[in-house]
Protein backbone atom coordinates (compact mmCIF):
# COMPACT_ATOMS: atom_id res chain seq x y z
CA UNK A 1 0.00 0.00 0.00
CA UNK A 2 1.36 3.40 -1.01
CA UNK A 3 1.28 6.37 1.36
CA UNK A 4 0.35 9.90 0.31
CA UNK A 5 1.05 12.80 2.69
CA UNK A 6 -0.86 16.02 2.05
CA UNK A 7 -1.29 19.30 3.97
CA UNK A 8 -4.33 20.17 6.07
CA UNK A 9 -6.24 22.85 4.19
CA UNK A 10 -6.18 20.83 0.96
CA UNK A 11 -9.84 21.09 0.14
CA UNK A 12 -11.48 17.65 0.22
CA UNK A 13 -8.00 16.17 0.50
CA UNK A 14 -9.12 13.28 2.68
CA UNK A 15 -12.23 12.59 0.58
CA UNK A 16 -10.32 12.57 -2.71
CA UNK A 17 -6.93 11.07 -1.83
CA UNK A 18 -8.43 8.27 0.29
CA UNK A 19 -10.25 6.93 -2.79
CA UNK A 20 -6.99 6.21 -4.62
CA UNK A 21 -6.89 2.40 -4.66
CA UNK A 22 -4.50 0.77 -2.18
CA UNK A 23 -3.53 4.13 -0.69
CA UNK A 24 -3.20 5.47 2.83
CA UNK A 25 -3.81 9.26 2.81
CA UNK A 26 -2.20 11.09 5.73
CA UNK A 27 -2.68 14.79 6.51
CA UNK A 28 -0.04 17.01 8.12
CA UNK A 29 0.02 20.63 9.28
CA UNK A 30 1.92 22.99 6.98
CA UNK A 31 3.88 24.42 9.88
CA UNK A 32 4.85 20.91 10.98
CA UNK A 33 6.06 19.56 7.66
CA UNK A 34 9.50 18.93 9.19
CA UNK A 35 7.92 16.26 11.39
CA UNK A 36 7.40 13.94 8.41
CA UNK A 37 10.96 14.07 7.12
CA UNK A 38 11.68 10.57 8.40
CA UNK A 39 8.31 9.08 7.49
CA UNK A 40 8.16 6.24 5.03
CA UNK A 41 6.05 7.47 2.15
CA UNK A 42 5.66 7.53 -1.59
CA UNK A 43 4.13 10.92 -2.40
CA UNK A 44 4.67 14.21 -0.57
CA UNK A 45 2.05 16.76 -1.55
CA UNK A 46 3.02 20.28 -0.49
CA UNK A 47 2.17 23.84 -1.41
CA UNK A 48 4.50 25.83 -3.62
CA UNK A 49 6.21 27.40 -0.61
CA UNK A 50 8.25 24.18 -0.36
CA UNK A 51 11.12 24.56 -2.81
CA UNK A 52 11.87 21.30 -4.60
CA UNK A 53 15.65 21.39 -4.71
CA UNK A 54 18.58 19.29 -3.54
CA UNK A 55 18.34 20.29 0.11
CA UNK A 56 14.67 19.36 0.44
CA UNK A 57 14.94 16.27 -1.74
CA UNK A 58 17.56 14.97 0.68
CA UNK A 59 15.58 16.21 3.68
CA UNK A 60 12.53 14.20 2.61
CA UNK A 61 14.63 11.38 1.22
CA UNK A 62 12.03 8.65 1.68
CA UNK A 63 9.63 10.19 -0.85
CA UNK A 64 9.98 9.28 -4.50
CA UNK A 65 7.37 11.77 -5.75
CA UNK A 66 6.92 15.44 -4.85
CA UNK A 67 3.62 17.03 -5.83
CA UNK A 68 1.34 20.04 -5.57
CA UNK A 69 -2.39 20.40 -6.17
CA UNK A 70 -1.76 23.67 -8.03
CA UNK A 71 -0.30 24.33 -11.48
CA UNK A 72 2.85 26.03 -10.13
CA UNK A 73 6.30 24.80 -11.12
CA UNK A 74 8.63 27.77 -10.55
CA UNK A 75 9.60 26.32 -7.14
CA UNK A 76 10.99 23.17 -8.79
CA UNK A 77 14.63 22.53 -9.66
CA UNK A 78 14.28 20.00 -12.46
CA UNK A 79 17.99 19.22 -12.58
CA UNK A 80 17.99 18.22 -8.91
CA UNK A 81 14.94 16.01 -9.43
CA UNK A 82 16.69 14.25 -12.27
CA UNK A 83 19.92 13.93 -10.31
CA UNK A 84 18.18 12.13 -7.43
CA UNK A 85 15.74 10.23 -9.66
CA UNK A 86 12.66 11.80 -8.15
CA UNK A 87 9.41 12.76 -9.88
CA UNK A 88 7.19 15.82 -9.68
CA UNK A 89 3.44 15.99 -10.24
CA UNK A 90 1.11 18.96 -10.46
CA UNK A 91 -2.27 19.93 -11.91
CA UNK A 92 -1.66 22.18 -14.93
CA UNK A 93 -4.55 24.48 -15.79
CA UNK A 94 -6.65 23.33 -12.83
CA UNK A 95 -7.42 26.87 -11.70
CA UNK A 96 -7.33 28.72 -15.03
CA UNK A 97 -11.07 29.37 -15.10
CA UNK A 98 -10.97 30.41 -11.42
CA UNK A 99 -8.40 33.13 -12.11
CA UNK A 100 -10.23 34.24 -15.25
CA UNK A 101 -13.43 34.68 -13.22
CA UNK A 102 -11.52 36.63 -10.56
CA UNK A 103 -10.26 39.00 -13.29
CA UNK A 104 -13.72 39.30 -14.80
CA UNK A 105 -15.31 40.22 -11.45
CA UNK A 106 -12.61 42.85 -10.84
CA UNK A 107 -13.20 44.38 -14.29
CA UNK A 108 -16.98 44.17 -14.00
CA UNK A 109 -17.02 45.85 -10.59
CA UNK A 110 -14.72 48.64 -11.74
CA UNK A 111 -16.38 49.43 -15.06
CA UNK A 112 -20.02 49.00 -14.08
CA UNK A 113 -22.81 51.44 -14.85
CA UNK A 114 -22.60 53.49 -18.00
CA UNK A 115 -19.79 51.39 -19.44
CA UNK A 116 -22.00 48.30 -19.69
CA UNK A 117 -24.78 48.01 -22.19
CA UNK A 118 -28.08 46.25 -21.67
CA UNK A 119 -26.54 42.88 -22.53
CA UNK A 120 -24.07 43.21 -19.64
CA UNK A 121 -21.28 43.68 -22.19
CA UNK A 122 -18.55 46.26 -21.83
CA UNK A 123 -18.60 48.75 -24.69
CA UNK A 124 -15.56 50.95 -24.01
CA UNK A 125 -12.48 49.45 -22.30
CA UNK A 126 -10.03 47.19 -24.08
CA UNK A 127 -8.16 44.48 -22.17
CA UNK A 128 -4.48 43.71 -22.62
CA UNK A 129 -3.45 40.16 -21.68
CA UNK A 130 0.22 39.48 -20.96
CA UNK A 131 0.84 35.75 -21.29
CA UNK A 132 -1.37 33.27 -23.15
CA UNK A 133 -0.83 30.12 -21.17
CA UNK A 134 -3.70 28.30 -19.47
CA UNK A 135 -4.96 31.34 -17.55
CA UNK A 136 -4.48 33.90 -20.33
CA UNK A 137 -6.29 31.62 -22.76
CA UNK A 138 -9.16 31.06 -20.32
CA UNK A 139 -9.47 34.81 -19.81
CA UNK A 140 -9.45 35.48 -23.56
CA UNK A 141 -12.29 32.99 -24.08
CA UNK A 142 -14.31 34.57 -21.29
CA UNK A 143 -13.81 38.02 -22.81
CA UNK A 144 -14.84 36.72 -26.22
CA UNK A 145 -18.09 35.40 -24.72
CA UNK A 146 -18.69 38.85 -23.25
CA UNK A 147 -17.83 40.56 -26.57
CA UNK A 148 -15.09 42.55 -24.85
CA UNK A 149 -12.17 43.52 -27.12
CA UNK A 150 -8.68 42.46 -26.10
CA UNK A 151 -5.11 42.22 -27.29
CA UNK A 152 -2.47 39.85 -26.06
CA UNK A 153 1.30 39.66 -25.86
CA UNK A 154 3.11 36.35 -25.77
CA UNK A 155 6.27 35.85 -27.84
CA UNK A 156 5.60 32.11 -28.00
CA UNK A 157 2.06 32.37 -29.41
CA UNK A 158 1.12 33.16 -33.01
CA UNK A 159 -0.86 36.35 -33.47
CA UNK A 160 0.75 38.15 -30.56
CA UNK A 161 0.53 41.93 -30.59
CA UNK A 162 3.50 44.05 -29.51
CA UNK A 163 4.40 44.62 -25.87
CA UNK A 164 3.78 48.37 -26.18
CA UNK A 165 0.40 47.98 -27.87
CA UNK A 166 -0.85 45.65 -25.17
CA UNK A 167 0.41 47.88 -22.39
CA UNK A 168 -1.47 50.82 -23.89
CA UNK A 169 -4.87 49.20 -23.22
CA UNK A 170 -7.29 50.49 -20.59
CA UNK A 171 -6.92 47.28 -18.61
CA UNK A 172 -3.71 45.24 -18.41
CA UNK A 173 -3.68 41.79 -16.80
CA UNK A 174 -0.56 39.66 -16.25
CA UNK A 175 -0.57 35.86 -16.55
CA UNK A 176 3.05 34.79 -16.91
CA UNK A 177 5.21 32.23 -15.10
CA UNK A 178 8.14 33.45 -13.05
CA UNK A 179 11.28 33.01 -15.13
CA UNK A 180 14.50 34.25 -13.53
CA UNK A 181 16.81 36.46 -15.54
CA UNK A 182 19.69 34.11 -14.74
CA UNK A 183 17.77 31.16 -16.20
CA UNK A 184 16.61 32.77 -19.45
CA UNK A 185 18.27 36.13 -20.23
CA UNK A 186 16.12 36.58 -23.33
CA UNK A 187 12.63 35.65 -22.15
CA UNK A 188 12.80 36.29 -18.40
CA UNK A 189 9.76 37.64 -16.54
CA UNK A 190 11.48 38.56 -13.28
CA UNK A 191 11.32 42.37 -13.04
CA UNK A 192 9.79 42.57 -16.52
CA UNK A 193 7.47 45.47 -15.62
CA UNK A 194 9.42 48.72 -15.37
CA UNK A 195 8.49 52.25 -14.40
CA UNK A 196 8.15 53.18 -18.10
CA UNK A 197 5.88 50.20 -18.70
CA UNK A 198 3.52 51.33 -15.94
CA UNK A 199 3.35 54.78 -17.55
CA UNK A 200 2.17 53.20 -20.83
CA UNK A 201 -1.16 52.14 -19.31
CA UNK A 202 -4.00 54.49 -20.24
CA UNK A 203 -5.19 57.15 -17.83
CA UNK A 204 -7.86 55.92 -15.37
CA UNK A 205 -7.14 52.35 -16.41
CA UNK A 206 -6.58 49.17 -14.48
CA UNK A 207 -3.53 47.03 -13.59
CA UNK A 208 -4.05 43.42 -12.50
CA UNK A 209 -1.43 40.90 -11.45
CA UNK A 210 -2.37 37.35 -10.52
CA UNK A 211 0.85 35.71 -11.72
CA UNK A 212 3.87 36.42 -9.50
CA UNK A 213 4.83 39.50 -7.49
CA UNK A 214 8.41 39.29 -8.74
CA UNK A 215 7.45 40.31 -12.28
CA UNK A 216 7.34 43.91 -11.06
CA UNK A 217 10.68 45.66 -10.77
CA UNK A 218 11.18 47.77 -7.65
CA UNK A 219 10.82 50.98 -9.69
CA UNK A 220 7.81 49.52 -11.48
CA UNK A 221 6.03 48.80 -8.20
CA UNK A 222 6.87 52.23 -6.80
CA UNK A 223 5.48 53.90 -9.91
CA UNK A 224 2.37 51.75 -9.77
CA UNK A 225 1.73 52.87 -6.20
CA UNK A 226 2.16 56.49 -7.26
CA UNK A 227 -0.30 56.30 -10.17
CA UNK A 228 -3.47 56.65 -8.14
CA UNK A 229 -5.54 57.10 -11.32
CA UNK A 230 -5.12 53.36 -11.94
CA UNK A 231 -7.34 50.77 -10.31
CA UNK A 232 -4.82 48.39 -8.78
CA UNK A 233 -5.70 44.70 -8.30
CA UNK A 234 -2.94 42.54 -6.83
CA UNK A 235 -3.23 38.92 -5.74
CA UNK A 236 0.52 38.30 -5.66
CA UNK A 237 3.38 40.14 -4.02
CA UNK A 238 7.10 40.10 -3.36
CA UNK A 239 7.74 39.06 -0.68
CA UNK A 240 5.01 36.64 0.31
CA UNK A 241 3.67 36.74 2.90
CA UNK A 242 3.70 40.54 2.67
CA UNK A 243 5.99 42.07 5.30
CA UNK A 244 5.32 45.21 7.33
CA UNK A 245 7.36 47.47 5.07
CA UNK A 246 5.45 46.53 1.91
CA UNK A 247 2.10 46.45 3.69
CA UNK A 248 2.50 50.05 4.84
CA UNK A 249 3.20 51.15 1.26
CA UNK A 250 0.22 49.24 -0.09
CA UNK A 251 -2.15 50.62 2.55
CA UNK A 252 -1.36 54.17 1.48
CA UNK A 253 -2.64 53.40 -2.00
CA UNK A 254 -6.34 54.10 -2.53
CA UNK A 255 -8.35 52.66 -5.42
CA UNK A 256 -6.89 49.21 -4.77
CA UNK A 257 -7.83 45.57 -4.26
CA UNK A 258 -5.39 43.20 -2.52
CA UNK A 259 -5.96 39.48 -1.93
CA UNK A 260 -3.67 36.83 -0.36
CA UNK A 261 -2.70 34.81 -3.46
CA UNK A 262 -6.13 33.16 -3.71
CA UNK A 263 -7.30 34.19 -7.21
CA UNK A 264 -7.26 30.55 -8.29
CA UNK A 265 -8.78 29.28 -5.04
CA UNK A 266 -12.37 28.91 -6.15
CA UNK A 267 -14.07 25.60 -5.43
CA UNK A 268 -13.51 24.30 -8.95
CA UNK A 269 -9.88 25.43 -8.99
CA UNK A 270 -9.04 23.82 -5.67
CA UNK A 271 -11.09 20.64 -5.88
CA UNK A 272 -10.11 20.04 -9.49
CA UNK A 273 -6.43 20.48 -8.57
CA UNK A 274 -6.71 17.79 -5.88
CA UNK A 275 -8.79 15.55 -8.14
CA UNK A 276 -6.41 15.74 -11.13
CA UNK A 277 -3.44 14.97 -8.90
CA UNK A 278 -5.25 11.99 -7.36
CA UNK A 279 -5.93 10.63 -10.85
CA UNK A 280 -2.23 10.95 -11.73
CA UNK A 281 -1.16 9.17 -8.56
CA UNK A 282 -3.63 6.35 -9.19
CA UNK A 283 -2.36 5.94 -12.74
CA UNK A 284 1.26 6.03 -11.56
CA UNK A 285 0.60 3.07 -9.28
CA UNK A 286 -1.28 1.11 -11.91
CA UNK A 287 -4.90 1.74 -11.01
CA UNK A 288 -7.86 3.84 -12.14
CA UNK A 289 -9.37 6.56 -9.98
CA UNK A 290 -12.94 5.42 -9.17
CA UNK A 291 -14.92 8.70 -8.96
CA UNK A 292 -15.87 11.67 -11.15
CA UNK A 293 -15.07 15.30 -10.33
CA UNK A 294 -18.77 16.23 -10.12
CA UNK A 295 -19.14 13.90 -7.13
CA UNK A 296 -17.14 16.36 -5.01
CA UNK A 297 -18.62 19.72 -6.02
CA UNK A 298 -21.06 21.61 -3.78
CA UNK A 299 -23.58 24.31 -4.61
CA UNK A 300 -25.19 27.10 -2.61
CA UNK A 301 -21.94 27.92 -0.83
CA UNK A 302 -21.95 31.14 1.27
CA UNK A 303 -18.64 32.42 -0.18
CA UNK A 304 -19.09 33.27 -3.85
CA UNK A 305 -16.79 34.56 -6.58
CA UNK A 306 -19.61 36.81 -7.77
CA UNK A 307 -19.38 39.20 -4.81
CA UNK A 308 -16.36 38.32 -2.67
CA UNK A 309 -13.60 40.57 -3.99
CA UNK A 310 -14.09 43.79 -2.02
CA UNK A 311 -14.77 41.87 1.20
CA UNK A 312 -11.67 39.69 0.71
CA UNK A 313 -9.52 42.76 0.13
CA UNK A 314 -10.85 44.53 3.22
CA UNK A 315 -10.09 41.49 5.39
CA UNK A 316 -6.46 41.53 4.26
CA UNK A 317 -6.09 45.30 4.66
CA UNK A 318 -7.55 45.18 8.16
CA UNK A 319 -5.10 42.45 9.15
CA UNK A 320 -2.20 44.64 8.03
CA UNK A 321 -3.55 47.62 9.92
CA UNK A 322 -3.64 45.48 13.07
CA UNK A 323 -0.07 44.30 12.48
CA UNK A 324 -1.22 40.72 11.84
CA UNK A 325 1.18 39.74 9.06
CA UNK A 326 0.54 36.05 9.62
CA UNK A 327 -3.05 36.42 8.38
CA UNK A 328 -1.94 36.31 4.72
CA UNK A 329 -0.57 32.79 4.98
CA UNK A 330 -3.24 31.60 7.39
CA UNK A 331 -6.03 32.75 5.10
CA UNK A 332 -4.37 31.16 2.09
CA UNK A 333 -3.84 27.83 3.84
CA UNK A 334 -7.35 27.69 5.30
CA UNK A 335 -9.33 29.30 2.52
CA UNK A 336 -13.07 28.51 2.42
CA UNK A 337 -14.69 26.94 -0.61
CA UNK A 338 -15.65 29.77 -2.98
CA UNK A 339 -18.43 29.02 -5.40
CA UNK A 340 -17.53 29.62 -9.05
CA UNK A 341 -19.49 31.76 -11.47
CA UNK A 342 -19.26 28.95 -14.03
CA UNK A 343 -19.67 31.45 -16.87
Amino acid sequence: MQRVFYPFGTKLGKDIFSLIPNTEAIAYKNEEIDSIRNESGDVLVANTRLAIHEQNILKYKNFSIFATVSSGTDHVNWDDLKKYKREFMNSPGCNASSVAEYIWVAIRDQFAGEKFNSSNQMSIPKVGIIGMGNVGTALSKLLQRKAIPFRFFDPFVAGSDSWQNVLSCNIVSFHVPLVRKTKDPEHFTEGMVSEKDVDCIMQNGMFLNTSRGEILSENGLNRLLMRDDLRLVLDVFSPEPVDENLAQKLLLRENSIYTPHIAGYSQLGRVQGTYLLAKQIAQKFGSTYPAELQNFLQYGLPWKTNDFLEVESNLLKESWKKGDFGYFESRRNNYPLREDLEI
